[in-house]
């Protein structure tokens, strides 16, 4: 986000300076975004040097997203029993079948991760730690979601619930809230000591999504 400068100066030279400023920050400001397959091709690279909420957000706005794919839900249910049986083979495989059509999705680097480090795999697992570790923190690092104004930016359901598993809390009950021309996510939630609190998910992009495919369907 820039600031606006007011510049008022009675001398020329100085005038001059604060309109070629301008002139610089338009430029920087104008800068094209990274693509999400630009950004993609980083965090395969290097997992530890990528913006992960930029990257999270371009997957958003590309043509892949999908944040209702029935088909992914599917591949998911079947990467958790797996690794409920301890079947890193089978785990594995869905979780590279997730990946493939979304690679922000924490949990399928979380079974990666592990089944890497069961496997004596030392460097496919810590790029799969380190993914599953950006991601989480680009949700959870910038607000405390107490608030619909400190709501955590989500992109995927799944994202809340990664969330409230890594704070060590489980949902007893979800709503819909539409406040100040963003929608939220907003759920009850209870720690280990049964005491109960509430998290705000802003959904704004998910929703966005959903009003696009229903407009293309009419």
């Amino acid at each position: 986000m820039t600031r606006t400068r007011r510049i008022a100066d009675r001398f020329a030279g100085f005038i001059l300076a604060g309109v070629v400023s301008c002139s610089l920050l338009g430029a920087v400001s104008a800068a094209p975004r990274q693509s999400y397959d630009d950004l993609l091709a980083q965090a395969k690279q290097n997992a530890t040097a990528v913006d992960f909420t930029a990257l999270r957000y371009a997957y958003a706005e590309s043509a892949q997203y999908n944040p209702y794919d029935p088909n992914d839900a599917e591949l998911y249910k079947f990467m958790v029993n797996a690794m409920n049986a301890r079947d890193c083979t089978s785990a594995m495989k869905h979780a590279q079948a997730i990946l493939e059509k979304n690679y922000v999705r924490i949990n399928p680097h979380v079974a990666s991760a592990i089944c890497y480090r069961q496997l004596n795999q030392a460097q496919a697992a810590a790029h799969h730690d380190a993914m599953a570790r950006g991601l989480m923190d680009s949700i959870l690092a910038s607000e405390n979601g107490a608030t619909a104004q400190t709501a955590f930016v989500v992109i995927a359901v799944d994202e809340e619930y990664s969330a409230i598993a890594k704070l060590g809390l489980k949902s007893v009950r979800q709503r819909l809230l539409k406040n100040d021309g963003h929608r939220f996510d907003v759920l009850d939630v209870t720690d280990k000591a049964g005491r109960t609190s509430t998290l705000f998910f802003n959904i704004d992009r998910l929703f966005a999504w959903y009003t696009r495919q229903n407009k293309s369907r009419q």
